[in-house]
């Protein structure tokens, strides 16, 4: 991977949290990941949570997980992990590194999650992909 795409994303503040200008919902930045020869995108799932006085953002497809003390800094903590990792295992063979799935328990909590946030609000948690520049493309067909 070519050292001016890292430099470029670690240049974009993937602390920064973007709320929806239609509903004011935050919104999780995920990498774009894309098979090589059909175009399709691998499916980046993340949601948000709180236990205790602690807010968690986890992404199931990468299984990462952040916390903070506020969701915005659980999610900015998360979209940096997610495209640090994402850049990581492009660095070298990512067979086996990406898709990453989280444990059963943890998509359990998320559709749980989900359907929570539908009844609640009538909606989910928006989602916005981003490509990491220059990254090279999966395969799966």
């Amino acid at each position: 991977m070519p050292v001016e795409s890292i430099q470029e994303i670690r240049m974009t503040d993937l602390r920064t949290v973007h709320k929806c200008d239609n509903c004011g919902e935050l919104m999780i930045a995920t990498p774009l990941i894309q098979c090589a020869h059909c175009g399709t995108a691998l499916p980046i799932r993340c949601f948000t949570f709180k236990a205790g006085s602690r807010f968690y953002a986890q992404c199931l497809d990468l299984n990462l997980i952040s916390r903070g003390e506020t969701e915005e800094e659980a999610i900015g903590r998360l979209q940096e992990s997610m495209f640090g990792y994402v850049m990581a295992a492009f660095d070298g063979d990512p067979k086996g590194l990406v898709p990453r799935r989280a444990p059963l328990a943890s998509w359990a909590r998320y559709y749980v999650h989900e359907l929570r946030q539908l009844f609640r609000r009538g909606r989910t948690h928006t989602q916005v992909h981003f490509e990491v520049p220059n990254a090279p493309k999966l395969s799966h067909c």
